[in-house]
């Protein structure tokens, strides 16, 4: 059977219209599986003019997995084919190492409603998640910052302290008349949640603690996967409906800002993207 590798780390095979995981990306991170995934789906789009109808992940997301014949993608998302995409947006394997743009977003925003809409079950957890920790009203303050991620991902970042997160979180307050909006935190560091939860009384939703973590461990935690992985995507899909977001540049973040589907409120960090010189002096 003819099968391709429209993108990276995964095959088509178009008499089948199906997509499969292949064994190189396995043990690959949370959502940069699934940006991959999404790369795949709109090249698949612009180059054969059609959306896949049949996925196989069975072979990815093996460290999240308890049972290792489980399909994640089945159990986290659902498609809706009633999601119209009126336009090819198609995206390389990276698009989360970019700067980030609305005509990206919006054009992504589609492929996303259609392919990656949270699984009732993950509808449910998101809701009660929403509801334990007083969100509802949606007008709060999104943080998410990814040590680990930062150092990490593609040989690592220059990346700057968390302390100009909580800069910007409490500049962007201090224009808010009653000043009272809340602060939702996401980080896998201890010292960062402590730090905001002390400068801004900030939210985090605890279900998505990871234990203690040095910065160049990966992001997983030792003991209940499968449900920190859906509590952990309930949540990425939570801090998207934010007010306001500010997130690094990398595959948490990228993911918040397409659920959202727009750039509007939105601050990213832009370090990666500088010349080294402007953060190091050689005498």
């Amino acid at each position: 059977m003819e099968r391709v590798e429209p993108s990276f780390g995964y095959y088509y095979y178009p008499e089948d219209n199906k997509v499969e995981a292949m064994d190189k990306i396995s043990h690959y991170g949370l959502f940069s599986t699934f940006t991959l995934l999404l790369s795949t789906i709109t090249l698949i789009h612009r180059d054969y003019k059609v959306l896949p109808e049949v996925f196989d992940l069975s072979k990815a997301m093996m460290k999240f997995k308890t049972d290792k014949s489980q399909d994640l993608y089945k159990t986290l998302f659902k498609i809706d084919k009633t999601i119209e995409i009126p336009k090819i947006s198609a995206v390389g394997p990276d698009p989360q190492h970019t700067l980030y743009s609305e005509e990206r977003v919006k054009g992504l925003y589609p492929y996303v409603k259609r392919f990656f809409g949270l699984s009732d079950e993950l509808v449910d957890i998101k809701n009660n998640l929403l509801k334990k920790y007083n969100l509802l009203d949606k007008d709060f303050i999104s943080v998410i910052y990814r040590g680990s991620d930062q150092f990490t991902d593609r040989g690592g970042f220059i990346s700057v302290n968390c302390s100009a997160y909580e800069k910007l979180a409490r500049g962007i307050i201090s224009e808010i008349p009653t000043q009272e909006r809340n602060i939702l935190i996401q980080s896998e560091e201890h010292r960062v949640l402590k730090y905001f939860g002390g400068q801004l009384g900030a939210k985090f939703i605890k279900e998505t603690d990871i234990g203690e973590i040095g910065r160049t461990d990966a992001p997983v935690p030792n003991m209940g996967v499968d449900e920190w992985l859906k509590n952990y995507i309930a949540a990425i899909f939570i801090h998207s409906q934010s007010k306001t977001l500010i997130t690094y540049t990398g595959n948490s973040g990228f993911w918040a800002t397409l659920f959202r589907g727009t750039m509007n409120e939105v601050y990213q960090e832009t370090t990666f993207s500088l010349n080294r010189e402007l953060f190091f002096k050689k005498n």
